[in-house]
């Protein structure tokens, strides 16, 4: 049995962790050289009762570890769950080394070496309820390091992430009918170059030096090569119908991250990448859809969530104006990023990368002049409570500024909390706009205030006339 294991998406509560099938061993390590969103693949060995110490290392004494690994060889073994009597996986990983050694010991007079980085043979234990599952982690190492990104800034994002929110905007199909893709915050170009090799038909782990399964017995190189002689040809012919993939980043040095990324991936020539702020981001070339694909900055990557939020309003009107017509796809860790962007208000895909939980939205933008109606009603139309803060801000700003020009007064106090369900104070510095949240009560539904702040910020600006 081959256990296909992602640690990446969920959808709401169910949760994707893991897909078992019954399949060959070419199967599986067509898997590993292929799968875009797998973590590892994994072959089961054994299953067995071990309600202690004992019986666990018993079990793995009885297994023929011979025919998986030499035994001047290396091994490590990776142990999940507990149970009352083996209570921490580390003392679980022991006791499956000392069995696998006693067993080299007793047959041939050696025993093989731990080794923690890229080992021949690396050992993935589980226990749950008593019961050992032993599988061989025919990866080796997590599938997502796919080789191209040695350099990348905080809180990167996984390449089998990045598939994931390729996938699911449905770029596959884009990419066949020849629309463009487009980044406009590409950071280290994870996205683009994951798109990209999903345009071209490259297989993902064509530039991996190590897979788990290539120093076990049971490997089959002939095979191996022959997989990889098959993703050539498909990588050169695939190349060669690429249509227009491009990013860029206000960040130069970040360009120049993607741009060695880029050239890892055997791409140089093939993305387009250029130095540029946000807010005159356009479509690549003369061409009116596509896909826009995006990770803006959160969490780490920032220094607040305020500027977290005023980037993600800021974007979602440069989305509105310039790619009508146009696929959005973002994935963002602010639960009210799609509002922000004038997107759908919940995400289509909840997702983790590493530690971070995310949402993925995906909308068609509307086509230029549907979607450069004013702020004010693209907001009402999202949150119709929207139309009293709009027309109470008008007021507040019409009687204020006459008196602010009168007075020469370039900073003051434009709203503050003037309706109670919108609890913000908005002050005016010369064209620049602060916005300060007044805690809600524990009362008030939290999805409830996340969507009011993001009608605000992201209509704020054209209501008033002045950026964040």
């Amino acid at each position: 049995m081959c256990v296909c294991v992602s640690e990446d998406t969920h959808t709401h509560t169910r949760v994707c962790v893991c897909v078992a099938v019954c399949v060959g061993v070419c199967v599986c390590v067509w898997v590993c050289l292929w799968s875009r969103l797998a973590s590892r693949v994994l072959l089961r060995l054994d299953h067995f009762h071990a309600p202690n110490a004992a019986a666990l290392r018993s079990g793995i004494e009885r297994m023929s570890w011979e025919d998986h690994l030499l035994p001047d060889g290396s091994f490590m073994v990776a142990f999940t769950g507990t149970s009352a009597a083996i209570r921490n996986t580390h003392f679980g990983a022991l006791t499956v080394k000392d069995g696998l050694v006693d067993r080299f010991r007793a047959r041939t007079g050696r025993r093989p070496s731990v080794r923690a980085e890229r080992p021949d043979l690396r050992l993935a234990v589980h226990l749950f309820r008593e019961q050992a599952t032993v599988y061989l982690d025919l990866a080796g190492e997590s599938l997502h390091r796919r080789a191209y990104r040695l350099e990348a800034g905080p809180a990167p994002l996984k390449e089998s992430l990045a598939a994931a929110v390729l996938l699911q905007a449905g770029w596959p199909a884009l990419a066949t009918s020849g629309q463009p893709l487009f980044d406009p915050l590409c950071g280290a170009g994870t996205l683009l170059i994951e798109g990209a090799w999903m345009a071209g038909d490259v297989a993902p782990g064509l530039l991996r030096s190590y897979f788990g399964f290539q120093g076990w017995l049971g490997h089959v190189p002939t095979l191996w090569q022959r997989l990889r002689q098959e993703a050539q040809a498909r990588r050169i012919a695939g190349l060669d119908r690429l249509p227009v993939i491009a990013g860029r980043d206000a960040d130069a040095r970040v360009i120049r991250v993607a741009e060695a990324n880029v050239a890892r991936a055997g791409l140089t020539g093939r993305i387009h990448l250029t130095p540029g702020e946000l807010g005159d981001a356009h479509p690549p070339g003369d061409t009116q859809a596509g896909l826009m694909v995006v990770n803006p900055p959160y969490g780490e990557r920032l220094d607040s969530v305020g500027t977290s939020r005023t980037l993600h309003a800021t974007l979602g009107r440069r989305v509105a104006t310039a790619f009508g017509g146009w696929r959005a796809a973002v994935i963002s860790a602010l639960p009210e990023a799609g509002s922000l962007m004038r997107g759908p208000h919940s995400p289509q895909l909840e997702v983790a990368n590493g530690a971070i939980p995310c949402g993925v939205w995906v909308w068609d933008v509307p086509a230029t002049g549907a979607s450069d109606a004013p702020g004010a009603e693209a907001a009402i139309v999202a949150d119709p409570g929207a139309e009293a803060l709009v027309n109470r801000l008008r007021k507040n700003m019409r009687h204020l500024g006459r008196w602010a020009r009168r007075e020469g007064i370039e900073a003051y106090r434009v709203y503050d909390a003037d309706l109670p369900e919108y609890a913000f104070a908005i002050d005016r510095y010369g064209d620049w706009l602060h916005v300060q949240e007044y805690a809600p009560p524990a009362s008030v539904d939290p999805e409830l205030a996340a969507r009011r702040r993001a009608t605000l910020l992201a209509g704020l600006p054209e209501w008033l006339e002045g950026p964040l």
